[in-house]
């Protein structure tokens, strides 16, 4: 259980901080992991965002909460339970989910964000109306005629740009809270966009969604 607060406090902020300013195009998972033992189902959790930024922590527990009560799961997010503003130890944690009588504990915790360059080239071909160029000897518009006419039809342009984007990898770990024990984790990428609270919601359902296709709800 000591995994869980050995991440840096900032580590989750900086991610979202990130997002924020580029938004998510999508999320997949690199790697999924689930004790072969164990072969109980989730019934409640105690959702926990390592970060000192309230809005982050608030914004990722609640969305993380509201698709797993979705799945029938009393998940809480750990900002109801205890402040938001300062890092919480393992013993406040276990003892406010025993409190809540919660089964489970759910951590995510990001890795690393890294930083990609791109060049993309874009070929867009042009058509006059009708394939009719203007005569200024005819003052009006004709059909071209000889053997390069196809060439008189339209025009071609060629933009050439560098586009950046962040990739940011992310742990996620579910803990059977009676034995403090690691029964459940995953490794996600999320690549950046333009739609920041989408890119959340997005996240959490992807967690969501191994949870369930992994049997643990």
């Amino acid at each position: 259980m000591k995994r869980i607060f050995s991440v840096l406090p900032y580590s989750f902020a900086l991610l979202v901080v990130m997002l924020l300013l580029q938004g998510c195009i999508s999320t997949t998972l690199e790697n999924v992991w689930k004790d072969d033992v164990y072969s109980g189902r989730m019934e409640s959790v105690l959702i926990l965002g390592v970060t000192k930024n309230r809005s982050v922590r608030q914004l990722y527990e609640s969305e993380l909460a509201r698709q797993l009560q979705a799945q029938g799961v009393n998940a809480i997010p750990s900002f109801t339970l205890f402040d938001v503003d300062a890092p919480a130890d393992k013993k406040t944690i276990i003892a406010k989910a025993q409190q809540q009588q919660l089964g489970h504990v759910i951590v995510t915790q990001v890795l690393d964000v890294k930083t990609y360059r791109e060049r993309i080239t874009d070929i867009n071909r042009s058509f006059y109306p009708d394939g009719y160029l203007y005569s200024r000897y005819y003052r009006t518009y004709r059909r071209p005629i000889g053997w390069y006419d196809n060439y008189w039809y339209g025009y071609t342009t060629v933009r050439s740009y560098d586009v950046e984007y962040l990739v940011a990898h992310a742990e996620t770990n579910l803990y059977l809270l009676k034995d403090e024990k690691l029964i459940w984790s995953v490794l996600s990428a999320t690549e950046s966009g333009s739609d920041w609270a989408g890119s959340v919601r997005e996240l959490a359902g992807v967690i969501v969604k191994q949870l369930g296709q992994d049997g643990l709800y």
